[in-house]
């Protein structure tokens, strides 16, 4: 295992170096030969990036959001009506809790765990603190209608 972490090491190691040598050419510099230098390995960019560009080639730093709207017993099992043994299903969760419950009370507890599940503070320190610039949010087949 030490041997695998060496080689990574140094694989960062060379690639770090080639990155800083490009980045470090400076390309106004002369030589006394009334052209810029230009290093083989180096690539230019020619044109300003787009903003496909921007969202396509930055690092993602992300969170998962996965179980706000797509519940799962084993994530919140408050959310699936006592005893029950149905299939891990939210919307079978919620078609049982309504058949118990009612339709008033069953759409009041679920906003109530979608309004509640990230509040203003929470999204500020991701997006300040943990510095995120991208959310993953699934949703379940069943809100996209028949």
């Amino acid at each position: 295992m030490k041997k695998f972490f060496t080689e990574i090491k140094t694989s960062v190691k060379k690639l770090d170096d080639q990155i800083s040598s490009v980045f470090n050419n400076d390309s106004n510099d002369n030589n006394g030969s009334g052209s810029p230098s230009q290093s083989p390995n180096t690539t230019a960019i020619m044109t300003a990036p787009t903003p496909d560009d921007v969202v396509r080639y930055r690092y993602h730093h992300g969170c998962n959001f996965g179980g706000v709207f797509v519940l799962e017993k084993w994530m919140t099992e408050d959310m699936f009506p006592p005893g029950w043994n149905g299939g891990g299903s939210e919307l079978d969760a919620v078609i049982d809790f309504q058949r118990k419950n009612g339709l008033e009370t069953t759409r009041e507890k679920w906003e109530a765990n979608w309004r509640n599940a990230v509040t203003d503070a929470q999204l500020r320190w991701l997006a300040i603190d943990a510095k995120v610039t991208s959310i993953r949010l699934p949703i379940g087949y069943f809100t996209l209608g028949p």
